[in-house]
């Protein structure tokens, strides 16, 4: 017979404040918590597992935004610098200056 909600949502506290005394439990582990004791209780699978914080999403978005000279400065790779001159007609010329 199939557990209630709220009687896994117990289970799987009481299992997560048990393994945290002795582990430290990152969201993955919690969550593969959530979904064991959710097969075990007769569930499909858990319907309501835990989601990334918003924060990270945030920040990887962000890096995108970024000028290819911030990115690769950031991670300390080269010092790269780029010059654009337009000329008339849409003409331009790039000039790319990369020191080590």
């Amino acid at each position: 017979m199939k557990k209630t909600i709220t009687e896994v949502e117990t289970a799987i506290e009481n299992r997560i404040a048990e393994l945290e005394e002795e582990y430290e439990l990152d969201i993955y582990d919690r969550n593969d918590i959530r979904e064991e004791e959710y097969q075990k209780a007769g569930w499909r699978h858990d319907p309501f597992p835990e989601e990334l914080e918003e924060e990270d999403e945030e920040e990887e978005e962000d890096w995108h935004y970024h000028s290819m000279e911030e990115r690769l400065n950031e991670v300390g790779m080269i010092n790269l610098s780029i010059k654009i001159h337009c000329q008339k007609y849409r003409q331009c010329i790039f000039i790319v200056i990369i020191t080590y």
